[in-house]
């Protein structure tokens, strides 16, 4: 490939990426991923494919193809199965132009389960987590903890859930902060709820952006 088409490339998927890591330069709440996200899920991952995607000029561009099993369905289109396509770090053995890693694209691991919060999909079929680390939380035990420890995950939700159930597990403040991880994590059946309750409306809550 020479330069120019090198140069043509980097740009097109610096358009391509760009609207999708938008809300990685801003800490999110649980109200402003539930309300941005295309799909929400918990699923398992089953499956690791690497594989390619076409640019809309025919390049290729390596991909990651994660299958998840899908123990519920929150928000969005998904079936028993459901598959999720990544930007890839390396082509034909080699680093790619677009480093996915240093972008800070998710990884699973086959076996593990997660709660995933994912743009709606590209025209080439690659999504990202919403926030990247902030919209996937690996799920163990009955905890749900982000990739980020959860930092401002709560934020500005103290208020809005007083007198509910998730007031119990809510920190002071609605980790107004968001200095602290939170290292034993969320218990994953009452967020998977609250995140319903925020799709329903039952919820009101603020973005983090309104608490500031």
């Amino acid at each position: 490939m020479n330069h120019k088409m090198k140069a043509l490339l980097i740009i097109g998927l610096s358009g391509l990426f760009l609207p999708l890591f938008a809300g990685s330069i801003e800490p999110l709440n649980l109200k402003d991923i539930t309300e941005r996200a295309d799909r929400i899920f918990e699923g398992r991952c089953v499956g690791v494919e690497h594989t390619v995607v076409k640019s809309r000029k025919g390049m290729d561009i390596p991909a990651v193809t994660y299958t998840f099993q899908i123990l519920d369905g929150l928000k969005g289109k998904v079936s028993e199965r459901v598959t999720v396509s990544h930007l890839g770090s390396f082509q034909d053995g080699r680093p790619f132009l677009v480093n996915a890693d240093k972008l800070g694209i998710q990884k699973y691991k086959e076996g593990n389960t997660y709660l995933l919060f994912l743009n709606r999909d590209s025209y080439h079929g690659l999504s990202a987590t919403l926030g990247l680390p902030q919209g996937v939380f690996e799920v163990k035990e009955g905890r749900a903890r982000n990739r980020a420890g959860n930092r401002f995950i709560l934020t500005g939700l103290d208020k809005a859930v007083v007198g509910t159930p998730y007031a119990a597990w809510l920190a002071p403040g609605g980790n107004r902060a968001g200095k602290t991880a939170d290292s034993e994590g969320i218990p994953a059946d009452g967020l998977k709820s609250l995140v319903r309750d925020l799709i329903s409306g039952k919820v009101k809550a603020p973005s983090r952006k309104e608490v500031l």
